[in-house]
């Protein structure tokens, strides 16, 4: 089973370097991915109030 997991991680993996091979490409999708997690736990926050944030000053 973990085989047949493993493979499917890899042939993922194959996909995505196939289709993006660029450096940029790569960045660009990232920021975007970033982009979509940030609004989501926004979204989370504020509208429906599923999270909460406690958060303090670094020291």
């Amino acid at each position: 089973m973990k085989d047949l997991i493993f493979d499917e991680f890899q042939n993922s993996v194959d996909e995505c370097l196939l289709r993006h091979k660029s450096i940029l490409d790569i960045m660009s999708k990232l920021q975007e991915s970033e982009a979509r997690v940030n609004r989501a736990l926004i979204k989370s926050v504020t509208s429906c109030g599923c999270l909460k944030v406690e958060a303090e000053k670094q020291h």
